[in-house]
């Protein structure tokens, strides 16, 4: 079983700044990090597998996109990131596993990204 700190996190945010220092953070945690600034980037990065998916809901994120994720053999974890005040009920619409609203706390994205991580982990090991 891979370690979580060595999984692989797929970032499909737009903004060029947002999208360097979440890659910057991820990697000093231990985290293998892809990147993508919109959502042909994104789905072309989902053949590798990502573990889990950080996904900016206004600039790379829409229905087609968590359709394909979904659709994958093995779906990674989906945290949700956003400035929108219905970020509650995009998340829920789009059955991510966890959101978050931006600004967010440094130790609150990296506590749920491994909670989310852990709790795919266990999904995987459950048998359908």
């Amino acid at each position: 079983m891979k370690s979580i700190k060595k999984a692989l996190v797929l970032v499909g945010e737009d903004d060029s700044a947002q999208r360097d220092i979440l890659t910057e953070i991820l990697e000093l945690e231990g985290y293998r990090v892809l990147t993508a600034e919109d959502s042909p980037s994104l789905l072309r990065h989902l053949q590798q597998r990502p573990d889990a998916v950080l996904l900016d809901i206004i600039g790379v994120s829409n229905r087609d996109v968590m359709a394909a994720i979904r659709a994958l053999p093995w779906p990674p974890a989906v945290l949700l990131l956003s400035g929108d005040a219905h970020l509650p009920e995009l998340a829920r619409s789009m059955n991510a596993d966890a959101f978050l609203a931006k600004p967010y706390e440094l130790d609150v994205l990296l506590g749920t990204l491994a909670s989310s991580l852990a709790s795919r982990q266990k999904r995987k090991r459950v048998p359908l």
